[in-house]
């Protein structure tokens, strides 16, 4: 498994705060890891696919490639 660290300006962190307010339940930080995702593949160029393969939950092409980026997400709320 790969890890990406994901910094947010202070405006993406606000606005993620609005769509998805940090919460205890574990589908609200599932919801919270796919928003931050989100906001990664838009800082870099990426566009979102529809998937339904077995394991991914997310599915990216990368604009400068044209590489296909599938990811599973896993949301945590520890900061680090």
């Amino acid at each position: 498994m790969q890890t990406i660290p994901v910094k947010l300006s202070d405006a993406e962190y606000a606005t993620l705060n609005t769509s998805n307010p940090a919460s205890k339940k574990n589908a609200d930080i599932g919801e919270r890891a796919v928003a931050v995702l989100r906001l990664y593949a838009q800082k870099n160029n990426w566009t979102e696919n529809r998937t339904k393969r077995a394991g991914v939950d997310l599915a990216f092409t990368a604009s400068a490639t044209g590489e296909t980026i599938e990811m599973e997400v896993k949301g945590t709320t520890d900061p680090g």
